[in-house]
């Protein structure tokens, strides 16, 4: 059969879609069952995936044999939005961007050397606790990310203890009162990103310290029990460049760890690369998103706009806060198509003004952009998703 009429023929197939949905399934997979064989033949097999991505690249190659592109995605609609809680700072001092993690409003200080590091709010903008981490016996200790463990058992942190030359990562876990429990030594791995998964398991997203060669095969993805005993890494960093995928890109914005449903998410700059893991470590999706173009008057830019948040839902679908130009807003993840794409024009020019600053269950947590004072607003909205796995 000629490409010409296999393409005619499939076209007639999918036209009588409208007519009898139930038939026409039967027809079509019928009709993908006779050009499997193709496809099979531009699969790529890696070791790293598991069965469910392997099957989504078959039926992805399918349909590119085909020559078709399916969308079953519909205009996002908000369908609900929650008053404002105000997040009062007070004289605590000047503070990173929040974020939500585990249902609580993490705030980060630019502290001094008797300052809280943490400020932890509940969501409807109660002082939950606001300490300090300092490891016993250290000269010094440096903070990093800190998110709050499951089941309201308190945090872990990433903190960095100098020791004379030395710098030891270590896993701070931290009661709800924000008092220092046990210290798990990380290294040989830093983390820079911490999140806490569905299951009460911990991952960080770092380096080793041979950051800047290309070509190791050191892991970026460390995999902890929930009392920070290692039970895997993942990802080499020699598959991600020249840049250590960790660090923040001038021009494309930060990293990202994020995990939601039944899988983490990282995301680096640099390369633009969002990868999905199971929480049992395996590569269930790997997707190169390019940042669309920045507009200035209706104009491309030739600029790309940077990716300044990310959350997954628990229905892992993915948003993503885009920034420059005048189509700046929420936008959410198409797998299939490997893009970003905006939420409905009416809901872009509602929350433009808004920074994505994380997920609780099925709701977007959103904040202000741009500067702020020592209160600020925090509030929930959750739109129709479009996309899923």
């Amino acid at each position: 059969m000629s490409t010409d009429a296999w393409r005619q023929g499939l076209c007639h197939t999918v036209d009588a879609m409208h007519n009898n949905p139930c038939q026409t399934t039967a027809t079509l997979r019928g009709v993908l069952d006779l050009r499997i064989s193709i496809a099979l033949t531009q699969v790529v097999h890696h070791s790293l995936l598991d069965s469910h991505m392997k099957k989504r690249l078959i039926f992805s190659n399918v349909l590119c044999c085909l020559g078709l592109t399916f969308s079953f995605g519909q205009e996002a609609n908000l369908v609900f939005e929650s008053q404002p809680a105000i997040v009062d700072v007070g004289s605590s001092g000047a503070t990173l961007m929040p974020r939500v993690v585990g249902g609580m409003i993490v705030l980060e200080h630019r502290a001094g050397p008797t300052e809280p590091a943490y400020s932890i709010y509940s969501l409807d903008g109660r002082l939950a606790a606001r300490f300090r981490i300092d490891i016993p016996e250290a000269l010094e200790t440096i903070d990093s990310r800190l998110v709050p463990l499951r089941g309201g058992a308190g945090f872990v942190a990433i903190a960095i203890a100098v020791k004379g030359l030395n710098r030891v990562a270590n896993l701070c876990f931290v009661d709800s009162g924000g008092k220092l429990g046990s210290v798990v030594q990380a290294s040989p791995y830093f983390p820079t990103h911490l999140t806490v998964a569905s299951d009460g398991t911990i991952w960080g997203f770092g380096g080793t310290g041979r950051d800047d060669d290309a070509t190791a095969n050191d892991p970026v993805v460390f995999h902890f029990s929930n009392t920070g005993t290692l039970i895997g890494t993942a990802l080499p960093r020699k598959l991600f460049g020249s840049e250590p995928p960790f660090e923040v890109d001038p021009q494309s914005g930060p990293a990202f760890l994020t995990s939601g449903g039944d899988r983490v998410v990282l995301y680096t700059p640099h390369t633009r690369q969002l990868i999905e893991l199971a929480l049992y470590g395996k590569i269930i999706g790997s997707y190169v998103i390019p940042l669309p173009d920045q507009q200035r008057q209706g104009q491309s830019s030739q600029r790309p706009m940077g990716l300044a948040g990310l959350a997954i839902t628990d229905r892992d679908a993915i948003y993503a806060r885009l920034n420059g130009g005048e189509t700046a807003g929420l936008y959410e993840l198409d797998r299939t198509d490997q893009r970003w794409v905006p939420l409905s024009q009416s809901l872009m020019e509602k929350l433009r003004i808004y920074s994505l600053i994380g997920c609780v269950g099925e709701n977007l947590v959103l904040t202000p952009a741009g500067p702020r004072g020592p209160q600020f607003p925090v509030k929930q909205i959750r739109v129709t998703t479009r996309f899923t796995p």
